[in-house]
């Protein structure tokens, strides 16, 4: 929620309007965000479920010998693959997502996550490489004994800031109304 009022706060700023950095702790869009987080823990906790199932397995395999059995990791290397893919396309379809809460006021979880599938739709790549390369640049400070996370990390959100910008003006943007309507075909 910090991080969203934090974007609306550099949305003040870029377009010259008066912002205090008070208004990065306001509480008015508490519900979505927290809505978003129960998803996401939710989401985590029912990907965790089949991992039981590999443990007890695993452990059942090798019960009565005295040799570790390799069912566990034969079933876990799989699960963890599939569990990677199932992560990572989430995340990059549900990128959109903070910034139609903040900027756009949609509260809704479910049409934010239909209008981000959208948004995403063809540039998945894209993201995935913008994420990698801001994700990587910000973790620098945390190579650089923790001190440098006081550049590197504001460095990250707001180029996920002007990301995310870019992105709400290309769905406002009309192409039609700078061209011009014209009735003839």
């Amino acid at each position: 929620m910090a991080v969203g009022n934090y974007y609306k706060y550099l949305r003040k700023l870029t377009k010259n309007q008066p912002a205090s950095a008070g208004e990065i702790f306001d509480f008015k869009d508490f519900m979505p965000y927290f809505i978003f987080q129960l998803i996401i823990i939710g989401g985590m906790i029912v990907l965790y479920i089949p991992m039981i199932f590999i443990a007890v397995i695993g452990g059942a395999a090798s019960y009565g010998s005295d040799e570790q059995s390799v069912m566990g990791p034969i079933l876990m290397f799989p699960y963890m693959f599939i569990m990677f893919a199932v992560i990572l396309y989430f995340a990059l379809k549900g990128f959109y997502i903070p910034a139609l809460i903040t900027f756009k006021g949609v509260a809704d979880i479910k049409t934010a996550w239909n209008i981000s599938k959208v948004m995403t739709k063809g540039n998945l790549l894209n993201i995935f490489l913008f994420s990698f390369v801001i994700g990587i640049l910000s973790q620098i400070g945390v190579i650089a004994c923790g001190i440098g996370l006081l550049l590197t990390l504001p460095f990250m959100y707001t180029a996920n800031y002007f990301a995310f910008e870019d992105a709400i003006q290309q769905i406002e943007y009309d192409e039609i109304t700078e061209i011009g309507i014209t009735e003839k075909y």
